[in-house]
């Protein structure tokens, strides 16, 4: 089906506007004549929605009306809140329901210009150009088998280039964040490494051998101190023992001779005060001698006292020289133990670090995998475009081997009007817009070869004459 008359009123720059639609529609006039509301007008019925903005200043009901080579209606009416959409078969006067959606089958993407492909001199631009408008099939099971992510909830609906865009991101981006876990996890492995205890040396035997050794130690000790006290207060006793059988013999004696002398005083009271002065005398030597005695045994107590405090000091000296050298082994044993065990720990914690180094490393290896065949197939696909003959390698476009800037002009127009073809409906309507551009040779090249499909073609172009629309009869 191709659009046989147009009617256009109050829309944009133009009042009213009627004529017959061949399959080469020629609108010309100089800028601001309304050629560009024409297709303004076009477009605004098939890409929906509202505009008000088209309706023409002044007015507030504006309509486009199609009529198709099958006798079908299409009508669109703009009013300044409200645009309604009307599709009335042949024959009948009532309009179909869900019109947008029959129009929506008819039409793929209108007004895609092959002008703006052709004109394109940035090569890059002119890649992009093609591929955006061009129908890709991509293999959505095998692009995400190929690359390892998940493709999105609308794949289907994706362009290629979005499609390879985003898994090829989103690998990449995985990848440099493995990447990174790898730097991180060689890094704490080598500060782990650097930091582990060394192997403990130098001590022989177990701590529990060494723990007996001390109590067997103390307890010697204890015995040796045991005995000392025990002979010192066996010593101290006898001492105390004699000095009170010293004691008690001299009290004996002196009493005797005390009653001796109250005896003779008795008898020689006379010679009681000469003899008074000696007696004393010989008391106090007695007394002298008996402090004597005892100051001696007391200095006997003394002296043992002190060669047993020495004998302790000695034990006790003897005791931590023994016990010292022990204690310090079991000490290193004990931080040896601990170190043993913090080594053991760190030794699992780099095992562990390393296996998730080698996960991480293998990650990397297999993102790099996946971007490999990413790109590949991507290159195999730019390699199967569906115009023959057309390729894209290394950000360029060819056909049949060569690059698109040394094509001859027919060769290039036909590339134009290939892409066109590719994505019109089932209405085949396209919209040209700025063809000015080209010289005479290049506009009637392009028309030929627009003629040569089944194609109905829209263009405007800027003239120094006045508005007019010129229309070959149609010819489908």
């Amino acid at each position: 089906m191709r659009i046989s008359r147009l009617k256009i009123r109050n829309l944009l720059g133009i009042e009213e506007l009627e004529f017959n639609a061949g399959k080469f529609v020629h609108i010309a006039g100089p800028n601001g004549s309304g050629k560009s509301s024409v297709l303004e007008a076009i477009k605004a019925v098939f890409k929906g929605g509202h505009d008000a903005t088209i309706l023409r200043t002044g007015t507030d009901k504006g309509e486009i009306v199609f009529e198709l080579d099958d006798g079908t209606e299409i009508t669109k009416i703009v009013r300044e809140h409200t645009s309604d959409l009307k599709i009335r078969r042949p024959g009948s006067n009532k309009p179909l329901p869900k019109p947008k959606e029959l129009l929506d089958n008819l039409v793929d993407q209108l007004s895609n210009n092959p002008i703006e492909f052709l004109l394109e001199r940035d090569e890059k631009r002119r890649v992009d150009v093609l591929l955006e408008t061009m129908p890709i099939v991509v293999d959505l099971p095998r692009l995400q088998q190929i690359s390892g992510v998940s493709l999105p909830p609308n794949a289907e609906h994706m362009h290629m280039y979005q499609l390879f865009d985003h898994v090829h991101t989103t690998v990449y981006e995985d990848r440099t964040g493995t990447s990174r876990a790898v730097d991180e996890k060689k890094k704490t492995i080598i500060q782990l490494t650097q930091a582990m205890p060394a192997l403990p040396e130098g001590v022989v035997g177990g701590e529990l051998e060494l723990e007996a050794k001390l109590v067997e130690i103390d307890a010697n000790k204890d015995l040796s101190l045991t005995e000392v006290h025990e002979k010192l207060t066996t010593y101290s006793n006898a001492v105390q023992a004699n000095i009170a059988t010293v004691t008690a013999a001299h009290d004996e004696s002196i009493r005797k001779y005390q009653d001796a002398m109250d005896s003779e005083i008795a008898e020689l009271q006379k010679l009681l005060d000469q003899k008074r002065s000696e007696k004393l005398a010989n008391i106090a030597r007695m007394r002298a001698e008996q402090s004597s005695a005892v100051t001696e045994l007391q200095n006997r107590i003394s002296t043992t006292t002190a060669r047993a405090d020495a004998k302790r000091l000695e034990i006790k000296k003897s005791h931590q020289e023994a016990r010292g050298p022990v204690e310090a082994q079991l000490n290193i044993l004990r931080s040896n133990r601990d170190m043993a065990a913090r080594r053991a720990q760190t030794q699992e914690t780099i095992k562990a670090l390393e296996a998730e180094l080698k996960q991480l490393e293998a990650d990397v290896e297999r993102q790099n995998r996946a971007l490999d065949a990413i790109n590949a197939y991507k290159s195999e696909v730019l390699q199967n475009l569906p115009i023959p003959g057309l390729e894209v390698r290394a950000g360029k476009i060819y056909r049949n081997g060569v690059v698109f800037n040394r094509l001859n002009l027919e060769q290039r127009m036909n590339i134009g009007i290939e892409i066109a073809k590719l994505r019109a409906g089932d209405l085949g309507v396209v919209c040209v817009d700025g063809i000015e551009a080209f010289d005479s040779a290049h506009f009637e090249e392009f028309k030929r070869q627009a003629n040569n499909t089944d194609l109905q073609f829209i263009v405007t172009r800027v003239s120094d004459h006045p508005f007019a629309i010129s229309t070959d009869q149609p010819s489908f």
